[in-house]
């Protein structure tokens, strides 16, 4: 049976002939015979009575009816468009509080560690606009305690591929970070900084280069190492003559070498590499220098004026035909350089965890935000040290993001003192304000009896 649901109420009701007439909205029924319970027939039904009912389609009105069918159409009126009128007036503008720069960019660009832009006459020094910074660190490297032990030297890089003077943007393409000024550091096998020199070409101050560039980097750090400790270098600044200059100066020195460094090479008649074993070694000595090979998955070669390759333990490499690790023989030699030589890499690694990244291209900015970077580490690595000493617990030393918002926050939050000017030196050369101080009370007259009295009896 059809049925029907009204609008508002939404009740069901049968669906009958009046109403269904209702529905359409013409009260002649001579077109329906009889509503009948069969749902088909109703549903012809329907159809055929909707199709009957629908009007004609009146025909498209020509141009001469235009003006009749504008006047029947009713007006709508869209919510989207509105009329705009324009006029030539004054516009209402609108007041803007906000800064035209950030304080950090205005900082940034009148950020300056020298109060001349010229540089001084007679001046040799390509980084004398940074040269205050780089002196505050080395003295502060200057005070650490250094005791004999094991020291790495390497090569550093100071990120920067823009403009700067002659001599200072070096390329290095074996570096993560390629292009930028470079710098020679000397550290403790666990990336503690004691010294540094910037290289700025030939005009670096590396004193006798008598035995090369990179042998002169290896005496001028070594100035404030200890003697008795052990040096660990590349094969960029190691040589035989370097070695034995090093034993003169009371220094144990050790790096990896390049066969055409060594001079008597003729008479060193080391193995093919395809015919030495992995693990296997040999070693030729002279004096007081040894230079080993060992054959890995490449050969290597290493000199050394304080171990030998008699010595060897075992160290774990990966087997591709046993899918394992297996053991296999090493040199002390190798063993003690490949643990106490990533001093460098390690402070490397500190600095890029976190590194102060601007976009500039000042190279002197680049130069301070980096010995800042530096320095912030190198006291992180302190603070490490000084924890374990005095027996911190691990879980309350602090890692180096943190050990940074710490110094970050004392910065911010510290005190204000009022700046030096130049009426404070004028006061400096005047006789000093006791006008604060009260003289001490001279001894009463009965105190004075007293004494004179003792006096008198002795």
């Amino acid at each position: 049976m059809p049925a029907y649901f009204v609008e508002r109420s939404g009740q069901r009701t049968e669906l009958t002939g009046e109403l269904l007439l209702q529905l359409i909205g013409d009260g002649n029924d001579s077109e329906i015979e009889e509503v009948e319970d069969d749902e088909g027939d109703q549903e012809e039904s329907v159809l055929q009575l909707v199709s009957a009912e629908e009007p004609e389609s009146p025909p498209r009105p020509g141009p001469s009816s235009a003006t009749a069918t504008k006047a029947r159409q009713k007006p709508t009126k869209s919510r989207d468009t509105r009329r705009r009128i324009w006029k030539q007036m004054p516009f209402n503008q609108k007041e803007h509080s906000y800064p035209e720069r950030s304080s950090a960019a205005i900082l940034r660009m009148a950020f300056h560690v020298v109060d001349s832009d010229d540089a001084p006459a007679g001046n040799q020094n390509s980084l004398w606009k940074v040269q205050p910074v780089l002196t505050q660190v080395k003295n502060a490297c200057d005070k650490l305690e250094r005791q004999p032990g094991f020291y790495s030297i390497d090569e550093q890089m100071i990120p920067f591929s823009g403009t700067c003077p002659r001599g200072l943007r070096q390329v290095i393409k074996t570096k993560p970070r390629p292009q930028g000024l470079k710098a020679f550091v000397a550290t403790t096998y666990d990336g503690l900084m004691i010294d540094f020199e910037v290289y700025q070409g030939a005009k670096t101050n590396f004193g006798d280069k008598s035995l090369g560039v990179g042998a002169s980097v290896i005496l001028h750090l070594s100035k404030s190492i200890p003697r008795g400790s052990c040096l660990y270098f590349d094969r960029f600044f190691s040589s035989i003559p370097l070695l034995e200059r090093l034993n003169e100066l009371g220094l144990h020195g050790t790096g990896t070498i390049m066969m055409n460094r060594v001079l008597e090479r003729k008479n060193m008649d080391f193995k093919l590499d395809r015919k030495m074993k992995r693990g296997e070694s040999q070693q030729f000595v002279s004096n007081d220098v040894v230079v080993v090979k060992w054959m890995d998955n490449k050969s290597v070669l290493v000199a050394s004026n304080c171990t030998s390759g008699d010595d060897s333990c075992l160290i774990k490499r990966w087997d591709k035909n046993l899918s394992a690790f297996t053991d296999v023989s090493c040199p002390k030699v190798i063993a003690n350089y490949n643990k106490n030589m990533g001093g460098v890499d390690i402070l490397d690694q500190s600095i890029e965890y976190y590194r102060t990244f601007i976009k500039t291209k000042k190279w002197t900015l680049k130069v301070i935000l980096h010995f800042f970077d530096l320095a912030i580490s190198n006291a992180w690595r302190l603070y490490v040290l000084n924890s374990i000493t005095t027996r911190v617990p691990k879980s309350k030393i602090m890692d180096l993001l943190e050990f940074r918002m710490q110094v970050s926050d004392g910065l911010v939050n510290a005190p204000e003192r009022k700046r030096r000017s130049d009426t404070d030196e004028q006061d400096e050369n005047q006789a000093p304000n006791t006008s604060k101080f009260r003289r001490p009370n001279p001894p009463s007259v009965a105190k004075r009896f007293i004494v004179t009295h003792k006096l008198a009896k002795k």
